[in-house]
């Protein structure tokens, strides 16, 4: 998160609603205390007795800490009370960053291979599953999409092509998109099963 603020072009107001008396409150000032002065603007507001100032970052309750640069605004939620918020205090810096990432910056996509029998996010069992994976390129701000046909150019606004865990071989038309999409300066996340091994229908090994 550091490293993200440290990138900011422009100051980002950060709104801080808790009541006055709440003791999650001193643990998320310790936390933000940590970050360099200049680039985040700190606001600390008791919802009830500030109702102006919560119309402004839009604050449904206590508990909430709000992003806002111009009028775009990411939100999320810590609590209020000490009980409700133990388990959130623990993800506070991933909750953080990622508010972050979505206000300033654009997501971008990472598409996957879908046709050879590849691992997916919405699909195959626990151990060929990519939910978990998906759900951390969402913090990010990635946004994974499946790649529906190899004989299709890879989109312009690909950042990554992944390629998981694929158990067919991909045709000599496939593998010269793929090396086209790499002479444009693509990026390719490649994993695979070492020890079967996954032939292409050209006969090599992919």
């Amino acid at each position: 998160s550091k490293t993200i603020v440290d990138r900011l072009q422009d100051p980002i107001r950060v709104g801080v609603f808790f009541t006055k008396d709440s003791e999650v409150l001193p643990l998320v000032r310790e936390y933000f205390q940590g970050f360099p002065s200049g680039k985040l603007k700190f606001e600390y507001y008791d919802k009830d007795f500030n109702p102006s100032q919560a119309e402004e970052f839009r604050a449904a309750r206590n508990g909430q800490i709000v992003l806002m640069e111009g009028e775009q605004r990411q939100r999320f939620e810590i609590g209020d009370r000490l009980d409700e918020a133990r388990r959130n205090l623990r993800t506070l810096d991933g909750a953080f960053q990622k508010a972050l990432l979505q206000l300033t910056s654009e997501p971008s996509a990472v598409y996957f291979t879908s046709t050879h029998g590849e691992m997916l996010w919405e699909s195959g069992g626990p151990l060929r599953s990519l939910a978990a994976f998906e759900e951390i390129l969402r913090s990010q701000n990635f946004r994974a999409r499946r790649l529906t046909a190899m004989f299709q150019e890879v989109p312009e606004d690909a950042k990554i092509l992944a390629i998981i865990g694929p158990t067919t071989g991909f045709t000599p038309e496939e593998m010269a998109g793929l090396q086209r999409y790499v002479l444009r300066g693509g990026r390719i996340l490649l994993a695979l099963d070492i020890p079967s091994g996954i032939a292409s229908d050209s006969g090599a090994v992919l």
